[in-house]
């Protein structure tokens, strides 16, 4: 099995595993030691063998070009990331470089390059390379300081690199497209979709009842027969649900939106029930003050119907 002993492991698919390194780090203080590490090194293996990969042992350059804005801002330029793959499939990263036009703070790619959660569905991406089989998920935008944002990012049905991102915050949206890759040929990678679609679509259930939630955002859907009750209380935290509805309207193009009745701005408590379909939730730390108090708890159980 490929592993790296530095982070907490996330299972993609059947022997497939992806590290939690690049997860934002903003989370309750003690999961620290269960979630948050350093963004130094992780696995990243999906789809099938016999697929040509990224290769191993080297030194790339990835160009991501950037565009959007909002009221407030126009964002229009590009950078570098320097990606060093490495031993068995674990990499570290660094940048910018080259920055290219105005980009604000936008200077790194507000998602993971990598490691992924929160599947969607598979859709077909054109690309400098030409046509790729990606698989669309959520993950929290990192990047932003106190304010709230979320990704949809574009992965490689093999290799899980994020091809693109979209940045939907409450004042822009922002979209991160590779453009170029120096050291790494590209055009016979990701041709054929996800060979585990089902792996992940079960990793929208839980399969304990009552259970404390352990990470900061999650996508969930309960199976058939069941419902999904959810409890969430806490102080100094936001805790923002988007139904499937808000979902898909920011996946195809719209604003941020949330659901505001199922969530908590600061201190406060909620409960629904989930009957179908999908919600996305993250959980956020509020601006540090000191003396001020950092708690939260949510816990989903399953009701049979």
């Amino acid at each position: 099995m490929l592993a790296i002993p530095l982070a907490p492991l996330v299972k993609l698919m059947p022997g497939k595993y992806l590290t939690t390194s690049e997860e934002p780090k903003i989370w309750l203080v003690l999961l620290v030691a269960a979630l948050m590490v350093a963004s130094i090194g992780m696995v990243f293996v999906i789809g099938s063998d016999s697929e040509p990969d990224l290769p191993l042992n080297t030194n790339m350059m990835l160009t991501y070009r950037v565009t959007g804005g909002g009221d407030l801002v126009g964002i229009n330029g590009s950078f570098g990331e320097q990606l060093n793959i490495f031993g068995e499939r674990s990499y570290s990263r660094s940048g910018p470089y080259d920055e290219e036009g105005d980009l604000e703070l936008h200077l790194s790619p507000p998602a993971p390059l990598f490691s992924g959660r929160a599947y969607l569905d598979e859709v077909n991406l054109n690309t400098t390379w030409g046509t790729k089989a990606v698989w669309r998920s959520l993950d929290i935008a990192q990047g932003l300081g106190d304010d709230a944002g979320i990704c949809v990012v574009y992965r490689g049905a093999h290799t899980n690199l994020a091809y693109r991102v979209d940045l939907i915050s409450s004042d822009y949206r922002a979209t991160y497209e590779l453009v170029d890759v120096d050291g790494a040929e590209m055009n016979d990678l990701d041709l054929n979709g996800l060979k585990n679609r089902n792996e992940l679509i079960e990793q929208r259930r839980i399969t304990q009842t009552n259970a404390n939630v352990g990470w900061p955002c999650d996508l969930k859907e309960p199976g058939n027969g069941e419902s999904y009750q959810f409890n969430y209380t806490g102080e100094g935290f936001q805790f923002i649900v988007f139904d499937e509805t808000d979902i898909w309207n920011m996946v195809n193009g719209g604003d941020y939106q949330y659901n505001e009745e199922r969530s908590v701005i600061g201190n406060g408590s909620v409960e629904f029930l989930l009957e179908d379909g999908m919600v996305w939730f993250m959980e956020l730390q509020m601006h540090y003050e000191l003396g001020s108090t950092y708690t939260m708890q949510i816990k989903i159980s399953i009701i049979d119907e």
